[in-house]
C-alpha cells in the first residue's frame, strides 16, 4: 500500500509532465525531503545542467476534527528552478531561447493544478501562494516555490 504523501506527489508529478515538457522544463518529478531554502539551493547547484527543474514535495498530512467526518489536508510546495546563463532578467523572464523563464514555469504550474482533480478521492487542488526563495543575480539562479492545499473527507 502507498502513504497518502506518496500518492499525491506521484499524481502531481504526473499531472504537471506534459505541460512543463512543453516548455521546456528539463527536469520534473518528486523530492523525498523538505523544500526548504538550504536544501533548495543545494538540489539547483547540483542540477545546472538539468535546469530549468521543479520538485514536488506533499509538505504536511493534518487531519482536522469535524462532527461526523473530519477533513485531512495537506500542503504540497512545488520549487520552480531556472538559470540562463544571459542573467537573472532572462532567467525571470525568458527569452527567444526553448528555456523558459521562472514566470513561464510558474504560470504553467498554476494553470495545470489550480481546480484541477488529480489525485482519485481528494478534492480539487487550491493554489495557497507562491514565495521567491532565491534570486541570485551572480549566478543566475531563481527559485520560486508554488503552494497548494488538498483536501478530503476522513470518516472516524
Amino acid at each position: 500500500m502507498t502513504h497518502h504523501l506518496q500518492t499525491i506527489e506521484d499524481a502531481v508529478e504526473t499531472a504537471l509532465f506534459a505541460p512543463l515538457d512543453a516548455i521546456g522544463v528539463r527536469t520534473i518529478k518528486a523530492y523525498a525531503g523538505e523544500l526548504d531554502v538550504e536544501s533548495v539551493k543545494e538540489l539547483a547547484s547540483s542540477l545546472s545542467n538539468r535546469l530549468p527543474a521543479v520538485f514536488i514535495a506533499a509538505e504536511s498530512l493534518g487531519i482536522e476534527p469535524r462532527n461526523r467526518v473530519d477533513i485531512a489536508t495537506t500542503e504540497i510546495h512545488i520549487a520552480c528552478c531556472t538559470r540562463h546563463l544571459r542573467g537573472p532578467e532572462k532567467a525571470t523572464r525568458g527569452d527567444a531561447t526553448p528555456e523558459p523563464g521562472i514566470f513561464e514555469v510558474l504560470e504553467t504550474v498554476e494553470d495545470t493544478l489550480n481546480g484541477a482533480n488529480v489525485v482519485p478521492g481528494w478534492a480539487a487542488l487550491a493554489w495557497a501562494g507562491v514565495e521567491k526563495v532565491i534570486r541570485q543575480p551572480n549566478n543566475a539562479l531563481v527559485v520560486f516555490i508554488e503552494k497548494f492545499r488538498i483536501q478530503r473527507p476522513v470518516s472516524r
